[in-house]
């Protein structure tokens, strides 16, 4: 009975979490060897994700959903309640660009008194239905400047937007809605990897237009 109790309370004590959060689709994915810390961290003491309806500065210019009438930003709302419609999309070989899709911000003090700054890198996922990916490319960048990257470092307070490349390729399925995600991943020296994760669907339609 001690050693059946034993057990139990070493696998207690290592924990991954992965829990889906709003109806973005976004997830918020841990990974700890203590249970208690991953329930208590959020990814949004780290690092919030904003729309132009959303955004505390009340920064405009956000990327607007292709062939929306009348014209409206791609995304909405902000954090675990994020939406992103980039919009419909011709069935052929093509490329768009959509600049401040959505901005990252970090808070004015992280969590953690001795964090100073911290790493946010920015990859891409397919659509997990398919497999199909319509993004070419993600880039992190200074809000309003041109040149970015795909990993930055970020103090307390800053700001960076996203931009995104769609591809479209004859390929494509007509009629057919993907979701296609942004990852965004926060690492900070001394901490574990991986461990604040958003993880963002970008809803593309194939309308052949």
């Amino acid at each position: 009975m001690r050693r059946r109790l034993t057990l139990l309370a070493g696998l207690a004590l290592f924990a991954v979490a992965s829990v889906a959060v709003g109806a973005s689709g976004a997830w918020f994915h841990s990974e700890s060897d203590s249970y208690l810390s991953v329930q208590a961290a959020h990814v949004q003491d780290w690092l919030h994700v904003y729309a132009e309806d959303t955004d505390p500065g009340g920064l405009t210019g956000y990327a607007i959903r292709r062939l929306s009438d009348p014209p409206v930003p791609a995304a909405s709302g902000q954090d675990d309640a994020l939406v992103v419609d980039l919009g419909g999309f011709p069935d052929a070989n093509a490329t768009f660009d959509f600049v401040r899709t959505v901005t990252v911000v970090t808070p004015a003090a992280f969590p953690d008194p001795a964090v100073t700054q911290v790493t946010v890198a920015a990859t891409l996922l397919p659509d997990p239905a398919t497999g199909s990916q319509l993004l070419r490319q993600v880039k992190l960048v200074p809000v309003g400047g041109t040149k970015g990257a795909g990993t930055v470092t970020m103090a307390v307070g800053e700001q960076y937007q996203v931009d995104l490349t769609v591809r479209t390729r004859k390929q494509f399925d007509l009629g057919q809605t993907y979701a296609p995600r942004v990852v965004l991943t926060l690492t900070y020296a001394g901490g574990p990897a991986d461990y604040f994760v958003w993880e963002i669907p970008m809803t593309c339609a194939i309308v052949g237009l």
